[in-house]
């Protein structure tokens, strides 16, 4: 029997001493890698904990399947609610491999269960976010359990190599009124949470009231909703072609995402500020990659694209890493992908970002500097990063027929590129009178309706 069909003969239902027997039959089969048994002795750890505790049967408790979400019980209960979402656990379920992470999410549910009074309920809403209802519990209660919960799973280490993983979680809090409505209370509880990694993760954070928590809870809603997407596949990847302005010819297309549903398509502008806000953005740029790699391996020679990556991810010590991974399961090669960072990311932390940068250059990729001209680099800066391509701001471009003195910025902006050896794209080319402009001001290539529309399939040749 292999590792990974003995791994679904586990059920997490069974008495601890099941899990330990299993846990040693599956560390005596010579491929099982040690992290899988690292975490195999945490999930074990979890059931004793729970063994030990033996509560009473929990009211409500729903467990899901994985990618499932759930629900929380209806409106009109007074208590408190804990929005419980694990740190960084989609780059840990990338490592020990998704059956053991269900594994492993299976039994964090099980401690929640164990932590909380009879009439509470504990529900797994989606991924590896739960919501834990504490009923007639205030703020103060909800908060010593909130910070049991972040203690323990704390504590918790998975045996991984010489290096033991560690674990941890964030935590919101809202208070349910009389009267009030389930919705308004899990939108303030997962905005909290996420005000919660925002400070750092590993925290506990009590939702607020005023206009900064309506913006919350909106991000909260957005949140929601993007990963309801990535989940079950409606962001989509758009691909707006580049193109060159010597021939017309498609030089690459860059990457858009939009979330499809019955009521139209969403513009990332929606929901990109709250996903950067939140710290989902990390997880969303791995989605494009995922997805965008194998797309330009399948269009064939010729096809190349540009993914925009967030400063999150260009600051994120294991991009490297990731992207080799990618590459190596797409088939893609790297120049043919180009990745798009903003001016103001370049400059921030600029030592730690030139290193970056000097990493994903010798890797094969092809840099590209956007939104050029807002930010607050200088020349000397520029010069020094290893980078490709200076995409001009598409503030400067829109309305150029009428702005004689935009017109001289933009042709300044294209012979400073030029002279260090940098070609320039103009972003927002929206009509051909702007398209004729930017390519008489010395532009290398152009971007815009004009050119191209953003489509949901990648093509070579013409625009």
């Amino acid at each position: 029997m292999t590792p990974r069909s003995t791994l679904r003969g586990i059920s997490l239902a069974v008495a601890t001493g099941a899990v330990l027997a299993a846990l040693a039959t599956l560390q005596g089969v010579p491929s099982f890698p040690a992290t899988i048994a690292g975490v195999l002795s945490l999930v074990a750890g979890l059931l004793a904990i729970v063994a030990a505790r033996a509560p009473e049967p929990r009211q409500g408790i729903q467990g899901t399947r994985p990618g499932e979400r759930r629900s929380l019980p209806a409106d009109g209960i007074v208590g408190s609610l804990l929005f419980v979402d694990l740190d960084r656990f989609a780059a840990l379920n990338e490592l020990i491999g998704r059956a053991v992470g269900d594994a492993l999410l299976a039994a964090v549910e099980d401690m929640l269960d164990s932590l909380t009074r009879g009439g509470d309920s504990v529900v797994r809403l989606g991924g590896d976010e739960f919501g834990v209802l504490l009923r007639e519990a205030d703020a103060s209660s909800a908060l010593e359990t909130a910070e049991r919960i972040r203690r323990l799973i704390g504590d918790t280490r998975i045996n991984h190599g010489s290096e033991p993983l560690s674990m941890s979680v964030s935590i919101g809090i809202a208070t349910i009124a009389a009267g009030g409505g389930m919705d308004d209370v899990i939108n303030r509880a997962t905005a909290a949470c996420y005000r919660a990694k925002r400070h750092g993760r590993n925290r506990v954070e009590v939702a607020k009231s005023g206009p900064e928590e309506e913006l919350r809870s909106s991000d909260a809603r957005w949140i929601t909703r993007v990963k309801d997407a990535m989940r079950d596949g409606t962001l989509r990847l758009y691909y707006q072609p580049i193109i060159d302005l010597t021939d017309g010819s498609v030089a690459h297309h860059e990457v858009l995402v939009r979330i499809e549903s019955p009521e139209g398509i969403v513009g990332a502008g929606a929901f990109i500020p709250a996903a950067e806000r939140c710290g989902l953005i990390l997880e969303l740029d791995r989605y494009v990659l995922r997805h965008a790699l194998p797309a330009v391996a399948a269009a064939g020679p010729g096809v190349s694209c540009a993914v925009n990556l967030s400063a999150l991810s260009l600051h994120d010590e294991s991009l490297p890493a990731f992207l080799e991974s990618e590459l190596a399961r797409s088939g893609a090669e790297p120049s043919r992908v180009t990745l798009e960072l903003t001016e103001s990311s370049a400059i921030a932390d600029f030592p730690q970002m030139k290193q970056t940068l000097e990493t994903l250059k010798g890797m094969g990729f092809v840099l590209s500097l956007d939104d050029f001209g807002v930010g607050q680099s200088s020349l000397s800066q520029i010069r020094s990063l290893p980078i490709d391509e200076l995409k001009i701001d598409g503030s400067f471009v829109r309305g150029l027929p009428q702005d004689e003195p935009g017109q001289a910025l933009v042709r300044s902006i294209n012979d400073l590129a030029h002279a260090v050896g940098l070609h320039t794209v103009a972003e927002w080319v929206e009509d051909a009178e702007t398209l004729a402009i930017v390519t008489e001001l010395g532009s290398d290539r152009a971007q815009g309706f004009a050119v191209g529309i953003p489509r949901g399939f990648l093509t070579a040749g013409t625009a």
